[in-house]
């Protein structure tokens, strides 16, 4: 998504030899592949995306339109490799706490990956290995995954379009919400 361009990762995934589509995406941050899209974020984009309820409706659109959906928590490489401190980690689920918040989050997406990374270097390698055996993506249809939906269920195409082409309905009704 070319909102990350404000950020060095693009920059590091070049230098590492990763061609880079800059486009505008309604579903993820980045499209490794047909099957593989990632939301990154910060530690601080992280909290501000939980507080808000952001994530949990980029998670549901990512598990709707790829088959490996992934959530990548990027850490500051001068800062602690943690969420948050072992004397804030207690055994009862809290609304204000960030394990509780993440482990809610992995109950209601199963098909969501949750990856740690170190640094935007130790996300390049992250990035490498997904991608390996795996086409590169059709950056047109990246592009319109998420885009159009609103319009499409509004029209009654939505779920035509997906009994063509085989897939169960949707149970959200996107345009209402």
């Amino acid at each position: 998504d070319v909102r990350e361009f404000r950020s060095a990762l693009p920059s590091i995934l070049h230098q590492g030899g990763m061609r880079l589509a800059p486009a505008t995406l309604t579903v993820g941050d980045f499209v490794l592949s047909k099957v593989h899209c990632v939301e990154r974020k910060s530690i601080s984009d992280l909290f501000g995306s939980f507080a808000s309820g952001r994530l949990y409706t980029q998670a549901e659109a990512m598990c709707k339109h790829y088959k490996c959906p992934i959530l990548l928590i990027e850490f500051d490489p001068s800062k602690s490799f943690c969420l948050q401190s072992g004397n804030e980690i207690g055994g009862d689920i809290r609304s204000d706490a960030v394990c509780s918040k993440m482990s809610i989050l992995a109950l209601h997406f199963p098909k969501l990956r949750l990856l740690w990374s170190r640094s935007p270097h130790e996300t390049l390698r992250i990035f490498k290995l997904l991608k390996e055996n795996h086409d590169e993506p059709d950056i047109d249809k990246a592009i319109e995954i998420g885009s159009n939906e609103s319009l499409d269920a509004l029209l009654g195409m939505d779920q035509s379009q997906e009994a063509d082409d085989g897939e169960e309905e949707n149970e959200i009704n996107e345009a209402a919400r």
